[in-house]
């Protein structure tokens, strides 16, 4: 614009000092024109009929609005630049295009696109001498939806101390990106955001990993049992549901041991192995040290209910008697480890009575 006016200084200069005119004896007036796609220059001598005019042709404004790119993502925001050149500025801007939209912004942003926003955007502008540009159109904006990325391998799910799953730097359907954190714990449950890389048009996701604590396996199973006895039985499900094997399969009735439960590797099925050890106990003949023979009407023994080395039971008969030799029945309390019953026998002696042979008579004196 400064140039504009510096021009037309040095024409009205030209017209005032040139040597076809006189200024000591000549009187002009200058005029300027405006009309809207040219500027006049006029000057007249007020003591002469003959009139001066120059022409001076300016350029209309033009335009060449571009968009800051032609191929974006729901939700990235789009900027378009008006360019303008030529004519005189400043300059008015005058904007439409898709889902009915305008702006009078030299550069107007559009936050936040969606597909609606698609398509081509074009400008008029008209400059300070309200000369208007030809309409200009960018190119066609294409507006793409955004894609999930997706980790179809990825366990949502894994048992406490188990292997944890890896996290791929490209989802299944071809998402490139990062995760944090980068590694999965197998210890705690926690999210890992992925993020996919600058270009493509997809969303985050955030993907959480659950860890389940494992849970020990529940059997009802005796500690002990006796020698000879038959084997209690290994189910392949515990108390609480968890499935698993054995090792060794079945309980000897003859040798101590331990058998260890494995939990089957089952999706959502989270348990530790459990020991357990069964006791095989021997087999053992109560002992008893109270007298067994006795005289008749002697007091009789009393029949103890735990024998020497400590078998508890009861007997049958439960008191001794003191007239009569007889058989007395032991039968240990059920769960001890002994045998079936024992029999003990008190015998009654007769009392005696003391007999001597008879003695002849003697004289007194004699020997």
């Amino acid at each position: 614009m400064k140039n504009i006016y510096l021009l037309i200084v040095m024409l009205l200069s030209i017209f005032s000092y040139g040597s076809n005119f006189n200024s000591s004896t000549s009187n002009f007036k200058n005029k300027i024109h405006k009309p809207t796609s040219s500027l006049f220059i006029e000057q007249t001598n007020g003591n002469s009929s003959s009139n001066y005019r120059i022409t001076l042709a300016l350029a209309n404004p033009t335009t060449n609005p571009t968009v800051s790119s032609t191929s974006i993502c729901v939700g990235d925001n789009l900027i378009l630049t008006a360019n303008p050149s030529g004519g005189v500025a400043p300059y008015t801007f005058s904007w439409t295009g898709p889902n009915g939209f305008t702006s009078t912004n030299e550069n107007p942003v559009i936050n936040n696109v969606s597909s609606s926003n698609a398509g081509t955007y074009s400008l008029i502008i008209t400059d300070a001498l309200s000369a208007t540009s030809i309409i200009k159109s960018t190119e066609s904006v294409v507006v793409n939806d955004k894609v999930d990325p997706s980790f179809d391998a990825t366990l949502p799910v894994i048992c406490e101390g188990g292997i944890p799953p890896l996290l791929t730097a490209t989802s299944t359907n071809g998402i490139i990106g990062s995760w944090n954190p980068t590694i999965v714990s197998n210890t705690a449950t926690a999210s890992y955001l992925f993020t996919p890389t600058s270009g493509q048009c997809a969303n985050t996701l955030l993907f959480t990993v659950f860890v389940i604590k494992n849970v020990i396996p529940k059997f009802t199973l005796p500690a002990s049992i006796c020698n000879g006895a038959t084997s209690p039985i290994l189910l392949t499900t515990s108390n609480n549901g968890i499935v698993g094997t054995w090792n060794p399969a079945t309980v000897s009735n003859t040798t101590s041991g331990s058998y260890t439960f494995t939990p089957t590797p089952t999706s959502g099925q989270c348990a530790t192995s459990t020991i357990i050890s069964i006791l095989v106990n021997p087999i053992v003949t109560p002992i008893f040290t109270f007298k067994t023979s006795i005289c008749n009407n002697e007091t009789p023994p009393i029949l103890p209910n735990i024998s020497n080395n400590g078998i508890a039971g009861s007997w049958n008969p439960s008191i001794v008697s003191n007239t009569a030799t007889a058989n007395y029945s032991f039968t240990p309390t059920a769960g001890q480890c002994t045998t079936p019953s024992t029999n003990v026998t008190v015998t009654v002696n007769p009392n005696i009575v003391p007999s001597f042979s008879p003695i002849a008579p003697i004289c007194s004196g004699a020997t």
